[in-house]
């Protein structure tokens, strides 16, 4: 098996107390994992699946010569019952697995007699050579039996234990054509019929049933049935040096070469490769090592070889002594997780098997996606990009677009891209983005039919899409989906009366809310319709609605006309009319007044000087003493005045003024949010709620002025070779390898492009500060000077007013 590549795929458990019996003639496997063994005294032992312990029963009075598990609770036996003639006695018998154990035996379901005389019957005095069940879904309760007899008699029965009837099949029983016993007898489905096999020592014969038609014939046999193996159609006879497979419509298909003489341990139940082949546990008989003491005798032991004839792979091995004899030790493989097999494919590159594996397994899309990814990588590092690309398109769906693109744009694989593209548009999974780009690269290759035809189907689409609006518009009314249905009207059919109507039928607060979403565009086409409707919302409204009721609820919303204003930058004098209305209206809170008033101020200050007077009006009416401070600018001091202010509020309104402070200094980013923080966090009246979004906002802004700066060259600008780590990239733009900056010491590296002339800069920069510094100097040359304006424009270009510094109180 030196071909053979080796995997790690199964574990190995030994257990060497549990106790066989040393007479097991048959045995079978269910699904769960648990063993059914047949013994020459009738008994049926049952294993469990983690082959920790063990029940029995005594099933039959003679030997169990062939036994079957269906499903997880029934179990099929054939054994012999004693009887004072000496005819053949055979019994089929049906068990429940779940009463096997229990501290009465159980009696059989089912209990039927194999042959009951006439000229079916085997002859007097025959015994049983060997014997096989066959239970089918399709055709449950019904078994078929084969029993092989003294003589090369070959009978096949079909039993009803329901019924309690036994019939033969066919031409049964079928003569030995060798004259020689058969040592194997089994019935296995394939695709085109049920076929019965029948191995001797000098002979190797397939039957299709039930006609008993040959189907094969080989002079291959075997010397018993431990080296004997059917499963899945196929069988495997092994025989010295090696173990040939056979398939009722192909004869012998295949060979495998294994040194020693070799025994069938059966095939594993777990069924691996996709093809429909499963893994073959092979025995060989060696010698064990000599012992260390002299004079010691060489012991014998078998070598299990778990093997994969498909993919010429082993994938396990272990040594045990006394394997299924007196010593009563059980080895059993267990198969490893899929994630650690399809590992040991990835390290040697077997995706072939990986494959296989993740699709038998049943394993999840996502799973086989990742082993196309995985070849498709190994492929693109070989630079065999179609074959890549092949892989990559099987991952559409589960792997991001981008990955794939990023790969092909490197290597400027233009056509594997734009085919790559094209597929992902066909499974309707491009984005704008990728259309974008797959246009790019139809204008780089100069393909002008598949550009006016991609071009073409993206007009199409798009009036298609305008004409599916009406329909759209209508199932979102239908289906009672508002904010649909009025996205539809704004941004695809354009019917913004319709639109401002259907929010004038909403409740108060949805109302807001909408004209907070679509206000721009109806302020664009109805501005004064809108700004009415929003005028509505910002008064009090009275009504009749009882108390404590929902409508109630709804009735009493208020809505802030400061949260609008970003929708009147093309309008003020809209938004001037709404404050002005509202103020005259009346109905509102004080506080909701002295939002209202700062609103107007602020519009007023920003309009013509004719409005100013407006302003000051407006401020002898009733402007909050102290607020209006803030908006003076231009003394730090009073920000920090008006947060001392605005932190020792209380009361059920503080939180609201809070909100609108902190809004204006983050606005004017006037104080530090450390410092706003500390001054907040003294009152215990104010919630953490409060300053999140204040925070939240600070941290991204932060973020944003600290986003790093990307380098993307890749070539030394001295030498012009390719950077290798390690390399030094300077902002200024250029890129060297740390082999061309050489040694500095404990300097800073410097650009050696940038660097003479960022020197000459420094200087400057520094005697213009030293000179700007010197206030002495200034001011005897302003005396001397007979043009002042001159000398402090010259300051002022020297930088005099960088060097001033404000000092301040910390805060």
């Amino acid at each position: 098996m030196a071909s053979f590549t080796r995997f790690k795929f199964y574990e190995v458990d030994i257990n060497e107390s549990l106790g066989l019996p040393d007479n097991v003639q048959c045995a079978d496997q269910a699904s769960s994992g648990g063993v059914a063994l047949g013994c020459a005294d009738g008994g049926l032992v049952l294993l469990q699946p983690d082959q920790s312990s063990k029940t029995s029963v005594p099933a039959h009075g003679g030997t169990v010569h062939a036994l079957a598990w269906y499903e997880d609770d029934t179990i099929v036996t054939l054994g012999e019952e004693a009887g004072e003639d000496a005819a053949l006695s055979l019994t089929l018998k049906v068990w429940s697995a779940g009463a096997i154990g229990g501290a009465v035996t159980p009696a059989p379901r089912y209990s039927v007699p194999l042959f009951s005389g006439g000229k079916h019957a085997p002859a007097p005095g025959s015994h049983v050579t060997a014997a096989g069940l066959h239970v089918s879904p399709l055709e449950w309760p019904s078994v078929h039996v084969v029993v092989a007899v003294t003589g090369g008699a070959v009978h096949i029965v079909k039993v009803d234990p329901a019924k309690g009837r036994a019939s033969p099949v066919g031409s049964s029983p079928l003569p030995s054509e060798s004259g020689q016993d058969a040592v194997f007898a089994g019935i296995a489905p394939t695709a085109s019929a049920t076929t019965l096999w029948v191995v001797t020592a000098g002979r190797t014969t397939a039957y299709r049933l039930p006609r008993c038609d040959r189907a094969v014939s080989s002079d291959r046999g075997a010397a018993s049935a431990a080296d004997v193996a059917l499963s899945s159609g196929r069988l495997a006879i092994a025989g010295p040096e090696v173990v040939a497979f056979y398939d009722a419509d192909e004869g012998q298909t295949s060979a495998l070469a294994i040194a020693g003489a070799s025994m069938l341990c059966g095939e594993g139940e777990k069924q691996l490769l996709a093809s429909g082949e499963r893994n073959l546990m092979v025995a060989t008989a060696q010698a064990a090592p000599a012992s260390p003491g002299p004079g010691a005798p060489r012991t014998q032991h078998s070598m299990l070889r778990v093997v994969d004839p498909g993919h010429k792979l082993l994938a396990g091995q272990a040594t045990a002594f006394c394997v299924g004899t007196a010593a009563g030790g059980v080895l059993r493989f267990k198969p490893l997780p899929l994630a650690q097999r399809l590992a040991a494919t990835y390290r040697t590159q077997a995706f072939d098997l990986a494959l296989d594996l993740a699709r038998a397994e049943g394993a999840p899309p996502a799973v086989v996606a990742e082993v196309h990814r995985r070849a498709g990588d190994a492929l693109y590092d070989r630079r065999d990009y179609p074959g890549a690309l092949e892989q990559y398109l099987l991952t559409m769906g589960h792997l991001e677009a981008s990955y794939v693109i990023q790969r092909l744009l490197a290597v400027q694989r233009l056509e594997n891209l734009v085919t790559y593209l094209e597929r992902l548009r066909v499974a309707g999974l491009a984005g704008p983005d990728h259309t974008t780009l797959l246009l790019s690269c139809y204008l780089k290759l100069r393909d002008s039919a598949k550009l006016d035809a991609c071009i073409d189907e993206i007009e199409r689409a798009a009036s298609g899409g305008l004409a599916a609006a009406p329909h759209a518009l209508r199932a979102a009314q239908a289906c009672g989906d508002v904010d649909t249905a009025l996205d539809i009207l704004t941004e695809e059919c354009g019917q913004w009366r319709e639109a401002l109507e259907a929010i004038r039928r909403l409740g108060r607060r949805r109302a807001a809310a909408a004209i907070l979403r679509h206000g721009k565009g109806l302020l664009e086409h109805l501005p004064v319709e809108t700004t009415a409707l929003l005028m509505e919302l910002c008064v009090p409204a009275s009504t009749g609605v009882p108390p404590a009721t929902p409508d109630a609820e709804d009735a009493a919303f208020v809505a802030r006309l400061g949260d609008y204003t970003h929708l009147y930058t093309a309008q003020p004098d809209d938004l001037r009319y709404a404050c002005g209305t509202i103020l005259n209206m009346g109905g509102l809170s004080r506080e909701g007044e002295a939002q209202l008033c700062i609103l107007l101020l602020d519009l007023f200050l920003s309009s013509a000087r004719d409005e100013r007077a407006q302003a000051m009006d407006l401020l002898r009416r009733g402007w909050p003493p102290g607020v209006g401070a803030v908006a003076a600018g231009g003394d730090a001091g009073l920000w920090r005045d008006a947060l001392e202010h605005f932190a020792a509020l209380r009361g059920a309104g503080a939180e609201a003024r809070v909100r609108d402070f902190l809004a204006q200094v983050e606005a004017a980013r006037a104080l530090p949010p450390l410092a706003v923080l500390r001054a907040l966090a003294r009152n215990p009246d104010l919630r953490l709620g409060l300053v999140r979004d204040f925070v939240a906002r600070q941290l991204s802004r932060d973020d944003a002025e600290q986003e790093p700066y990307v380098v993307q060259h890749r070539w030394d600008a001295v030498t012009g070779a390719a950077l290798e780590l390690p390399s030094v990239h300077f902002l200024c733009g250029h890129s060297f390898n740390a082999s061309t900056l050489g040694d500095a010491g404990d300097d800073e590296p410097a650009c050696p492009l940038c660097s003479a002339e960022q020197a000459q800069a420094q200087a400057v920069a520094s005697s213009n500060r030293a000179w700007a510094a010197d206030k002495d100097a200034f001011y005897k040359k302003l005396r001397a000077s007979d043009d002042g304006f001159a000398v402090i424009t010259e300051y002022l270009g020297k930088g005099v007013l960088n060097c001033t510094s404000v000092s301040g109180a910390e805060f």
